[in-house]
């Protein structure tokens, strides 16, 4: 092999003073320069590489032997990497002599197994040698020896043989042996005790060594064994084992590697190529538990057992795109925090998540979610979402990314792609079942605010947030919240394609059709995703029973103005889900022309809208890896779930309380969620629900909290497959009040669902005052009323006769009529328990309460002075004369008799005298209640 004439030359005009390559003599090994003995060699040494980065190592000869100078013998000395003498003995050259009159020579590697000296004064090959094929990081030293009498000898420094030998195929660290196995054993002359074991793509290699320089490629005996589970075995008998094992000769970094579960192969590390002899390749059982390499030397002068380790793991995989998921319509919503989270209702997406994290995936690390505001346009979600991927580049430090997007959640991944902010950072999208033209399911939503058909958990399950949002929104119903709200992701899901039928005629679409400028501006700009370079995987649903809805049997809707403004479903409201709809092939949500509108890769399924995420996720994990994952996740089968939600309209909080004691809602000012895929809304909303996925039979305790005073309604759903139940209750509330609800959930009859409060007493209701007696009608009758209850006292009312009474006060009786009177108290609690409490009592006339009244008529300027003061003396007359007549009958016949006629004719006397008065200077108020006083006292 030739070298670089350009150093010839350098060579040549310098004579020959070259300086050695600092890159050879890094690692010297031994000497750090060339040494001579005697007269024919000088210490003269120079080292450069070929341009293929082969050794040249310079010398000279003294000048004087230059001219008929005797023949001399060369050495060369392989070490290995601990510069370790790497042959048993020391090859030497056979005699050659260099031309007359040459001083300059060279030691050149021409090949991996040939060495040459050179005359580099003529650049003139002397001698070509055979050597071994070392391994590429061999250091080598070279020796000679004048056989013409003179005793001259030289002796080099150790330097590289390649310029790029690199290092030896070298590991730090292993993989822990189980704690029953034993470790590596070696003895002897042939085996060393270094051994490093690692699992690529899941199969064993355990690295090992040989001592030197005794690799010559001898033979030896070996065995592969497979001990049990608890690492027992028993050691071969080598005596019976053919002598048929080699290692590559003059290597010393080789491996027992597993190939395959059952499949062993012996290696040569530092070529990386399997070693080829009779016993270097064998098989294992399927089921061992261990397996472990020994080896002989014949005569068992060296040997080697190597640590056991299973043959296989579960095999890692190169690092994936960080995958995102994307949810659909439901599919998010916020938590107590604030933070939206990915459908924390129907827990839609956990097994997809959980499979993807059990199958080497982290979250946080390359497994993210997007959950965003379902009710916004796609186009304004579609901008978070490369915020989104931007964040997750960001994360790991990656160009790329991978979407797996759900339903509408295809959408949001399409207007992202296809828009003009696209950043060439999606690398795999995987659609499930998105509508791609729309979904006629869309034309209930919009037109009428319909969403719950048969069968359809979700839609049940968004007509009630929606509801829930509208009232506390001020909304009439749902039609107007979705279209003045408003909710454009929900035109945004209307087909683009015919689906009116007017009778037995499709409408010409798209004329009279509600439209979707969206999506049909998407799908003019098709090209924008297919050739942008995205790998786009379809996975859609195709379910067997034919209930997806296709088309829509339009009547008309002028009754139902404003609703259904392009017709509405004929008899929709009187057998919602059975007539009017017109039922085809799909996913019971998306038709199956609109899921495979984009058919690249197309998976067509059997399982359901909602199913999908669940069902998919080994097709979405092959998808996005390549490998068959080793674990699937179905914890959430949203084919068989049933929801129990618990709302409040205000002014109240909630609290759940579970039959087993878990707590959800707000507890001690704070949102607690103890209850597993369960979902508050938290308080600080005007919409406050709670969600509690796959409920327990048994009682649920529903406790609300005031936060205002008012009415307040705790409305409960019970939603399944097949049904939906409705069962609520209205109370009444206070700042702080705290009621207690019982809700009874048996899933086997959850017709049965209703709220009831737990507190059944009513109210106590306790009248201090009045009192069971007679009153003056001088009195300011008293009025002490209270009531008490468990549940709070939500009002208290009194009454005499017809009229409200204060609870507390008292009542002017001067204006009342003498006789019996009945108060009745009324309480009613918050939770609606009611009673009635009565006391009896009678306002009447004594002289006293006469003469008071007298005096307060003509206080109130109902009488002049000298009225009052002739009826005053009349009635005083009068009494005096009855009190006389009463002494001196007192005890005797006839007595009372008498007593009585007196009394008439003393009342008649002044009842003459108001008749007199009556309209002069009485009035007429007056009059009325002195008579009535004059009366009663003659009467009782």
């Amino acid at each position: 092999m030739r070298f670089r004439k350009s150093v010839v030359l350098v060579i040549c005009a310098l004579s020959f003073s070259l300086a050695p390559t600092t890159s050879a003599l890094t690692e010297p090994c031994g000497l750090s320069a060339l040494t001579a003995e005697g007269t024919f060699f000088t210490n003269y040494e120079s080292v450069e590489y070929s341009p293929d980065g082969n050794l040249i190592y310079h010398f000279r000869n003294d000048p004087i032997f230059a001219s008929g100078g005797g023949p001399f013998r060369i050495q060369w000395l392989p070490y290995d990497d601990e510069c370790t003498l790497a042959v048993n003995s020391v090859p030497t050259s056979d005699p050659f002599q260099l031309p007359s009159g040459v001083t300059h020579w060279s030691i050149r590697l021409a090949s991996p197994t040939q060495l040459e000296v050179w005359d580099d004064q003529n650049e003139a090959l002397v001698t070509s040698l055979e050597i071994p094929k070392y391994p590429s990081y061999t250091r080598i030293k070279f020796r000679g020896q004048y056989s013409g009498g003179f005793g001259s000898r030289f002796e080099s420094r150790t330097v590289r043989m390649f310029e790029h030998g690199g290092e030896p195929p070298q590991l730090e660290n292993q993989v822990e042996k189980h704690e029953s196995c034993p470790s590596i054993a070696a003895d002897g002359y042939f085996f060393d005790s270094y051994e490093r074991a690692e699992y690529v793509d899941g199969l064993l290699r355990v690295h090992l060594r040989l001592k030197v320089p005794f690799n010559d490629g001898r033979l030896f005996r070996s065995a592969v064994i497979t001990p049990d589970e608890t690492c027992g075995f028993v050691v071969p008998n080598y005596n019976t084992l053919v002598t048929a094992t080699a290692i590559t000769p003059h290597i010393r970094y080789y491996s027992f590697r597993m190939t395959s579960p059952t499949e062993w192969t012996l290696w040569d590390d530092e070529s990386d190529v399997p070693i080829q002899c009779t016993a270097c390749n064998g098989t294992i059982p399927a089921d061992a538990a261990f397996v472990s390499f020994h080896g002989t030397v014949v005569g068992n002068t060296s040997t080697v057992r190597t640590t056991p380790f299973p043959p296989t793991i579960e095999a890692e995989r190169s690092a994936p795109d960080p995958v995102i998921i994307i949810p659909g319509i439901l599919g998010s919503e916020r938590n107590s925090d604030g933070e939206w989270v990915i459908d924390p209702i129907l827990h839609t997406y956990d097994d997809l998540i959980a499979t993807l994290d059990i199958n080497h995936y982290t979250p946080g690390v390359d497994l993210f979610t997007f959950p965003y505001n379902w009710r916004k346009s796609n186009v304004e979600t579609a901008v978070l979402l490369k915020e989104k991927i931007d964040q997750v580049k960001e994360i790991c430090e990656c160009n790329k990314v991978d979407l797996v997007a759900h339903s509408m959640g295809g959408l949001v991944a399409r207007q992202y792609i296809q828009s003009d902010a696209y950043e060439d950072d999606v690398d795999q999208l995987i659609f499930l079942g998105t509508p791609h033209l729309g979904a006629p399911k869309a034309y209930l939503m919009w037109e009428g605010g319909e969403f719950a058909v048969t069968g359809d958990v979700l839609g049940k399950i968004l007509e009630l947030i929606l509801e829930h949002e509208a009232y506390e929104n001020g909304y009439d119903n749902l039609f107007s919240y979705i279209q003045f709200g408003p909710i454009p992701s929900v035109q945004e899901l209307l087909p683009v394609y015919a689906y009116i039928f007017d009778s037995d005629q499709l409408r010409n679409y798209p004329m009279n059709y509600p439209t979707n400028p969206f999506l049909e501006n998407l799908n003019d700009r098709i090209e924008d995703l297919i050739n942008v370079g995205v790998s786009i995987h379809s996975v859609i649903g195709n379910t067997s029973q034919r209930q997806t809805i296709v088309g829509i049997l339009a009547t008309d809707s002028s009754e139902y103005a404003p609703l259904w403004p392009h017709g509405y479903p004929e008899n929709y409201y009187s057998f919602i889900g059975d007539h009017g709809l017109v039922r085809g092939e799909g996913d019971n949500t998306v038709p199956l022309p609109s899921a495979s509108f984009v058919d690249l890769n197309l998976l067509t399924t059997a399982f359901s809208h909602n199913a999908l995420p669940t069902e998919a996720q080994g097709d979405v994990y092959f998808v996005l890896t390549g490998q068959v994952a080793g674990f699937l996740s179905h914890e959430h089968d949203s084919l068989t779930a049933k929801l129990l939600n618990v709302k409040i309209l205000s002014p109240a909080d909630l609290l759940v309380v579970a039959p087993d004691g878990k707590k959800i809602g707000k507890e001690n000012g704070q949102a607690i969620n103890q209850i597993p895929d369960a979902f508050y809304t938290g308080f600080n909303t005007n919409t406050e629900f709670i969600t509690i996925l796959n409920p327990l039979d048994g009682e649920y305790k529903v406790i609300t909290q005031g936060t205002d005073s008012g009415s307040y309604t705790v409305e409960t759903n019970y939603i399944s497959q097949d049904e939906m139940i409705e069962a609520s209750f209205t109370g009444n509330t206070a700042p702080g009040l705290i009621t207690e609800l019982q809700v009874s959930i048996n899933n086997a009859t959850p017709e049965k669902l209703e709220v009831m409060p737990v507190d059944t007493d009513p109210p106590i209701i306790s009248i201090d005052s009045p009192e069971t007696k007679d009153y003056p009608r001088s009195d300011q009758l008293p009025i002490d009323i209270s009531a008490s209850d468990e549940s709070g006292v939500y009002e208290l009312v009194a009454r005499l006769g017809t009229t409200t009474v204060p609870n507390q006060g008292t009542i002017d009786l001067f204006f009342k009529k003498l006789g019996e009177y009945t108060l009745v108290a009324s309480s009613t609690d918050n939770v609606g328990n009611a009673t009635t409490s009565v006391k009896h009592f009678r306002v009447v006339a004594t002289v006293e309460s006469t003469l008071s009244d007298i005096d307060r008529a003509y206080s109130l300027g109902w009488m002049t002075k000298k009225v009052r003061d002739n009826i005053v003396k009349k009635f005083t007359a009068a009494v005096k004369i009855s009190r006389v007549i009463e002494k001196k009958t007192d005890g005797k016949p006839k007595g009372e008799k008498l007593q009585k006629v007196v009394d008439k004719i003393l009342a008649g006397a002044v009842i003459i005298e108001l008749n007199k008065q009556r309209g002069k200077g009485l009035s007429e108020q007056a009059y009325q209640i002195l008579k009535e006083d004059v009366l009663w006292l003659i009467s009782n």
